[in-house]
């Protein structure tokens, strides 16, 4: 009797707490448009929730339906017409299954990384009200509307923004303003979860027919099939530097994948992106890894027959060997990864290393993550992992609670002189 009159109380405050909303009465129109919303509030309530016992929290829509519909009708539309404006190496006549996209920074510029969220929007949360405020050796990331602050500022998202926890469509309300604001300077990845038949098994889906119900659910998934589609699968950030060699870094969610081949972007001037419409890494393995792995993970199929290794793949930790996991895909060693960069490079332009995220489903995972901050590196910088949901991992772990964790990366003329920088937010109860 005491839990169902909690839950009660809970829901009617929760019912005042979201007429109060920012978001109330707004438009997508208003959130792409940058009209000064405080849209971090809309998880305050997510936060309290978040604080009752386990047995009273109840799903809400903090996001409206017809919202949340148009604001993804209104992402997509925009991503579609800057993708088609732009160059790629060879012009898709609409958006391919898969693509790379090329970036070129200044050799002071500054790039903002962001790991897993997993549906953890309080996680988000913290993260831009920490970019909004100065902290002792760096001035503010965003302003009041979500804008960032200076040009040489670039944002990453590496990918996994829902599924797990039941933040999802606050975190797609908050990550499509950040865009739409920056859309040349904030960049939004393709992990392994930014896809339909992973959210029908790991939660994403059920938090739609939650909030919303069966109908609506139907509606809201295949908007987001879309926005999945007109995201990149990994990001290749060079430095401006006209005197000598640019160096290169690969941002993705999940590892390398060797059937396919980054030279092209890389050595087209012009190009920013490079689709991806086959794997095949029975010849590319022949040219390059022969010897250095079993022929036994060697297949050729088509995109949507198998794993794409930059959005699942994984890297060995200690003395792991390299192995094919199924289901998963390809965990690669120290030898593997830097001969793979080594063949990506080409002359003027060297891909030197490796950002991404992922890896978080085994206890050394996490043992490695909670012993750095939610931040750890192999190989001398040649990977960097960057989880950014570790209260909802450790909270799901019953292990300590941590601070939500980002990746600052200094960037210089010369890889050797990038300077990496783990940052945590204040941590918060939960």
């Amino acid at each position: 009797m005491i839990t169902i009159l909690s839950k009660l109380l809970l829901l009617f405050w929760a019912m005042i707490a979201i007429a109060k909303s920012p978001f109330m009465g707004a438009t997508a129109s208003d959130i792409l448009g940058g009209k000064g919303l405080t849209v971090w509030q809309l998880t305050d309530l997510r936060k309290k929730i978040e604080q009752q016992p386990y047995e009273c929290k109840v799903y809400q829509a903090l996001v409206g339906f017809v919202f949340l519909n148009d604001l993804l009708k209104a992402f997509v539309a925009q991503q579609e017409r800057m993708l088609l404006s732009e160059n790629w190496v060879e012009k898709p006549r609409g958006l391919p299954a898969a693509f790379v996209q090329k970036i070129t920074v200044p050799a002071d510029a500054c790039i903002v990384t962001m790991g897993d969220l997993h549906g953890d929007s309080c996680s988000l949360n913290d993260l831009i009200q920490c970019w909004q405020k100065p902290d002792r050796d760096r001035p503010a990331i965003l302003d009041a509307q979500l804008r960032i602050r200076t040009p040489k500022t670039y944002i990453v998202g590496l990918g996994d923004y829902v599924d797990r926890a039941d933040g999802g469509t606050e975190i797609w309300a908050l990550l499509a303003q950040l865009k739409a604001v920056n859309p040349h300077h904030v960049v939004l990845l393709r992990g392994n979860h930014e896809n339909k038949s992973i959210n029908e098994s790991y939660g994403f889906l059920r938090e739609l027919c939650c909030k919303y119900g069966a109908k609506k659910a139907v509606v809201l998934m295949n908007q987001f099939v879309n926005v999945y589609r007109a995201l990149p699968s990994a990001l290749l950030v060079e430095v401006k530097n006209a005197s000598q060699a640019r160096d290169c870094v690969l941002f993705c969610h999940g590892s390398i994948e060797v059937g396919i081949d980054l030279r092209p972007v890389l050595s087209s001037p012009a190009a920013q992106y490079q689709a991806i419409d086959r794997i095949d890494r029975a010849s590319l393995w022949a040219q390059f890894l022969a010897d250095i792995a079993p022929q036994e993970f060697v297949y050729a199929s088509t995109l949507e027959e198998t794993l794409l290794g930059l959005e699942w793949g994984d890297f060995c930790l200690d003395d792991e060997r390299i192995s094919y996991q199924d289901g998963r895909g390809l965990k690669a060693d120290k030898v593997l990864t830097q001969t793979w960069l080594n063949h990506m490079s080409i002359p003027g332009h060297r891909v030197r290393a490796i950002v991404r995220a992922h890896q978080h489903g085994s206890d050394n995972d996490i043992d490695l993550l909670k012993k750095n901050g939610g931040v750890y590196q192999l190989w001398d910088k040649t990977v960097t992992t960057v989880v950014s949901c570790m209260p909802l991992l450790c909270r799901m772990r019953k292990i300590d609670i941590m601070s939500t964790a980002f990746l600052t990366l200094h960037v210089a003329s010369t890889f050797e002189q990038w300077r990496y920088q783990t940052q945590c937010t204040p941590a918060y109860a939960r």
